[in-house]
């Protein structure tokens, strides 16, 4: 059995300092998923997972 320890969590709209991201989609067009639409201020803070140790 696992034992949960903690728990933390980033909001989906977590951006890092950093020039506008988003902008272009590779058509041209700013990038819209999930109801977000770019360019967006900052670079996206990417999510993380762990294991626990055995």
């Amino acid at each position: 059995m696992t034992l949960l320890r903690g728990f933390s969590f980033l909001p989906a709209d977590t951006f890092a300092p950093g020039p506008q991201s988003g902008v272009n989609s590779g058509n041209g067009e700013p990038i819209s998923a999930n109801g977000s639409t770019g360019p967006f201020e900052g670079q996206p803070v990417q999510g993380f997972s762990e294991y626990p140790k055995q």
